[in-house]
């Protein structure tokens, strides 16, 4: 009997296993689908081998939340084959969140079936001793959850396992390569040879799916506590809940929350201790919920604990539950993301997503673009990444307004803008980005230069660590100092201010501070334009961390705080999804959120979450009582079965109207058909008696006299003679419409047009 996976499992995961048959034929350890459902029990399985595998994709491979290949399912021709025809619908299968567990295959050279991106080269390993080398945790890019969650991996257990396994001896027979760079997270490797091989890949967190694929054995060699982590990872996601829990003791209200986290899918872990300790729990987690179990004694000794792991700048939020005055339980949370450090993250998103491919820039303009990269550089932990979603179309529409002596359409400041860019995209070694570097270095050399430009050109260079920075710097001091003193517009102090901050001119920092806070408006916060605002709340930040003067950090404090007013007022509406309800351009948007995000990193608590939670205390974390949450998930429960019900039911209505409308189409083609019949009749009886009157006038010969003088005798015998023929021919085509010649099926349509 098929153990059919039922359209909607609540609360629990299920996985599709692919397996082949006659690897279980031959080997009892090969059998992948009864380990799996043994170590996750909690799961819902069903197995696909070559007999059923086209089950998979046309009873619909989205009732499943991940798939597992188990080592050698590839090597069935069959399977393999199904795999690479329903490339398209992996695919989707991977965007819509879920994932794909690949355990060693024999024969495939790579993985066509799922997105190009993450396809990879199995390369066979040459060795004849295949105990020789070296397993270790991956040299770059480590998920570490995959490591720790649900069981904390040694590579030794891993080595040792595969080095005296009973049924197959070996540390590994291929290894893998990727086909494009950075496209996985290298989680385990042999570091025994100069170039590491790549044993076990993870794709990486920017992407919506999960892939792992291994040249491991994991399965056949039952090394049970990675196998589990990997399966947890592609069938749940990476768990961003912890819950530490007291052992013995539960409540009903704690029951109903863990419960319904599993109804709605949330992946989280459970850690039962008898004496808390956070520090056990890895720190892999956005949220960690303490068990309201514990005590009063308990709760002080964790309050030691976190507060040790903030100040460790560890970001988490733990949420403990306290009984007030009243002897009501409520709950609490402390710590967690800052509100703008989350918003810089979302940004780095919605600037993804909004990148103009057809123009190949933001917002239509080379400077923005410069501006927005600027601002991932500093958000990227990785530049490759940048490189990787950007280079390509940025460079193509560069090309078009370079000119031959490397600059950017021989204009000055775009080309110091050229010049960063080519640092991120191409590196300083690139031929290009040695010419436009020429090009600037000449051109800066010009008496006719005008101090804005030369400012900013040197800034450039000294921001890229270009040794000619500092000379030119030494040259032009005097005359930055000259204009400063007598120059009271916010642009040119904010550059001027860039200037002795980049070469170290402290003495100057209170005279730009009061130029700064003497152009500020009152009113708005801001001087002028919000990229402006930006840059000089950034700015200032600096100097007050340069300076030392009382007097003046507190100025500056005066003037950021209204700043950054005017910059969260400005930022409103930004992220809309419809570029005409936009109120920011990107460029803008990515320097107010910077600025933001730079002046909450110098705060000591987190101002804006506590503001947020005044102002909405109605949002997920605020002071409510223990039973308050259980109705709320509970409302959450409500709301998820009735919008399940409604679905249903606009299901039913949706299969009635799709039963009704093809009742009524075959109704309009029964009634097109006796249209058609009846034409057809009549034209074959009138055809009948032409045909009759015809022969009648070649066999008489004066027929057409003796037609016209017994005309009532003729009809007598032809008209029966014609019908009867007609009603021959047309019960023929009865219900067979499909038979008649295609000349007499366009004859008939031309009639019906006719009578129309």
């Amino acid at each position: 009997m098929k153990n059919k996976i039922p359209k909607y499992a609540p609360g629990k995961y299920s996985v599709g296993i692919i397996q082949n048959q006659s690897e279980l034929n031959q080997y009892s350890y090969a059998d992948g689908y009864s380990l799996i459902s043994e170590i996750c029990s909690e799961y819902q399985t069903k197995v696909y081998t070559a007999d059923n595998i086209s089950d998979l994709f046309r009873d619909g491979i989205d009732d499943f939340d991940g798939l597992v290949i188990t080592t050698n399912a590839c090597d069935d021709i069959k399977i393999n084959k199904e795999l690479e025809e329903n490339k398209i619908k992996i695919e989707a299968f991977l965007d819509k969140g879920k994932g794909i567990f690949i355990l060693f295959q024999r024969k495939p050279i790579s993985l066509s079936f799922i997105p190009d991106k993450y396809d990879v080269i199995w390369k066979e390993r040459t060795e004849p001793n295949l105990l020789e080398g070296t397993i270790v945790l991956g040299s770059k890019g480590v998920q570490p959850f995959l490591l720790e969650y649900p069981n904390q991996i040694d590579t030794k257990i891993i080595t040792n396992n595969c080095a005296k396994n009973p049924d197959l001896r070996g540390l590994y027979w291929r290894y893998l390569e990727p086909k494009q760079a950075n496209s996985y997270d290298l989680i385990l490797e042999d570091s025994s040879y100069t170039q590491p091989r790549a044993l076990l890949l993870s794709s990486q967190a920017d992407y919506q799916g999960r892939i792992i694929v291994t040249s491991l054995m994991l399965d056949w060699q039952k090394h049970i506590d990675l196998m589990l982590n990997c399966l947890k990872y592609v069938i749940e996601g990476k768990p961003y809940v912890a819950i530490l829990k007291r052992n013995g003791m539960t409540s009903l209200e704690f029951q109903y929350l863990i419960d319904n986290l599993k109804f709605l899918k949330v992946p989280f872990a459970e850690y039962p201790q008898n004496t808390p300790d956070i520090n056990k729990i890895p720190p892999i987690y956005q949220t960690v919920i303490l068990d309201p179990s514990w005590s009063k004694e308990h709760i002080a000794e964790l309050e030691k604990q976190i507060a040790k792991l903030f100040s460790q700048k560890q970001s988490f939020q733990v949420v403990y539950f306290d009984t007030n005055s009243s002897h009501t339980k409520i709950a609490k949370t402390v710590g967690g993301d800052r509100y703008y450090d989350l918003l810089s993250r979302r940004l780095v998103a919605w600037l993804y997503s909004n990148f103009n491919v057809s123009k190949k820039v933001w917002d239509g303009s080379f400077l923005s673009t410069s501006t927005i990269l600027d601002v991932l550089r500093e958000l990227y932990d990785n530049e490759n990444e940048i490189r990787n979603l950007y280079s390509t179309k940025i460079m193509e529409f560069i090309e078009t307004h370079v000119k031959e002596n490397g600059s950017y359409d021989n204009v000055f400041g775009a080309t110091c803008e050229l010049l960063k860019v080519y640092n991120l995209l191409l590196g300083q070694q690139n031929e290009r980005f040695n010419k436009t570097k020429k090009w600037l270095i000449t051109n800066l050399k010009e008496d006719s230069r005008l101090l804005p430009e030369k400012i900013l050109c040197i800034l450039t260079l000294k921001r890229l660590n270009i040794p000619e920075a500092d000379a030119f710097a030494k040259n032009i001091y005097s005359n930055v100092v000259e204009d400063f003193h007598t120059n009271v517009s916010p642009l040119a102090i904010e550059r001027y201010a860039e200037f002795f901050l980049a070469f170290g001119y402290p003495d100057h920092f209170n005279i730009v501070v009061e130029k700064l806070n003497e152009t500020q408006d009152e009113s708005s916060g801001g001087w002028g334009s919000i990229k402006l605002n930006a840059t000089i709340t950034r700015t200032l930040l600096n100097i007050g961390e340069k300076t030392r003067d009382i007097t003046i950090t507190e100025d500056i404090d005066r003037i950021i705080f209204r700043s950054i007013f005017a910059l969260k007022e400005s930022i409103k509406g930004g992220f809309n999804a419809i570029p005409e309800h936009r109120t920011i351009r990107s460029s803008d948007l990515a320097l107010a959120v910077l600025a933001l995000r730079d002046f909450e990193k110098q705060t000591k608590f987190n101002v804006d979450n506590l503001i947020n939670n005044l102002r909405a205390p109605s949002d997920v974390w605020h002071p409510i009582r223990a039973e308050e949450i259980s109705v709320n998930i509970r409302d959450i429960l409500v709301t998820s079965q009735f919008l399940r019900g409604e679905n249903s039911r606009l299901t039913s209505e949706l299969d009635i109207y799709k039963t009704r409308h093809q009742e009524t189409t075959e109704l309009r083609q029964e009634l097109q058909f006796a249209q058609n019949s009846t034409l057809f009749f009549l034209f074959l009886t009138f055809f009948f008696l032409l045909l009759s009157i015809t022969l009648g006038i070649q066999t008489i010969p004066e027929g057409i006299k003796l037609i016209l003088q017994n005309w009532d005798q003729w009809l007598v015998w032809t008209i029966p003679t014609g019908t009867f023929l007609a009603v021959l021919v047309s019960a023929y085509y009865l219900g067979k419409f499909k038979r008649m010649p295609q000349w007499i099926k366009s004859f008939l349509n031309f009639l019906n047009e006719i009578r129309r």
